[in-house]
């Protein structure tokens, strides 16, 4: 009963709604496609300066190690660029190493929450970021941390205190809303047995 209501409420999120920049929602697919998808919530003037052409063409030839390599060297200069970040652990987990892509993305959520990433920095914000950058950041993490927990390692009791921690982080910040309509869909899951855990290696469906 448990397999068939975590498969029932992957089904549920797929066919879920995600806010977009303008506050709009739209059907989510693939986690690939989400991922793709959760870069439209950031700022398009994030992308105007900056070039992931190298990456990206590696990605298109299915070179997804070397794809993740090109974005990790680009993002180690721009440690806050949340786009490069997305694209590099969109290819580790193209490479079978969704591990890897999931400790990273929850490594970079934490500094952002703890403000150890200079993502509030108010300069940043006002010039190039936007002024809620930090809360984007945190909320985008969020999501695809929260997807990745659901469908691949099907941990629902840990994505659902993700969810619950990142509410009480942006309390008051309007966009968290569509992040309620997930929690409530988790809760309807009970806590699975300690018996059920991840696969030692994960790949894309």
């Amino acid at each position: 009963k448990i397999c068939t209501a975590a498969a029932s409420l992957r089904a549920r999120l797929r066919c879920a709604t995600w806010p977009t920049r303008r506050g709009s929602t739209e059907a989510m697919g693939s986690l690939r496609d989400k991922i793709a998808r959760y870069l439209g919530l950031l700022a398009p003037d994030l992308d105007s300066h900056r070039s992931y052409d190298f990456g990206d063409g590696l990605m298109a030839r299915h070179r997804y190690a070397d794809a993740a390599r090109a974005y990790g060297r680009y993002l180690h200069e721009n440690p806050l660029d949340t786009s490069a970040l997305l694209r590099m652990c969109g290819a580790l987990e193209a490479a079978g190493r969704a591990a890897e892509a999931l400790s990273a993305l929850e490594d970079a959520r934490r500094k952002s929450i703890l403000r150890e990433d200079n993502s509030d920095d108010p300069a940043l914000n006002a010039s190039v970021m936007g002024r809620d950058f930090r809360q984007q950041r945190i909320l985008t993490l969020t999501y695809v941390i929260g997807d990745m927990l659901v469908e691949k390692l099907n941990d629902i009791p840990r994505a659902r205190l993700l969810y619950e921690e990142t509410l009480e982080q942006l309390y008051g910040y309007p966009p968290v809303d569509a992040l309620r309509q997930r929690l409530k869909m988790l809760k309807e899951i009970r806590k699975q047995p300690p018996s059920v855990k991840a696969p030692d290696r994960l790949k894309l469906e």
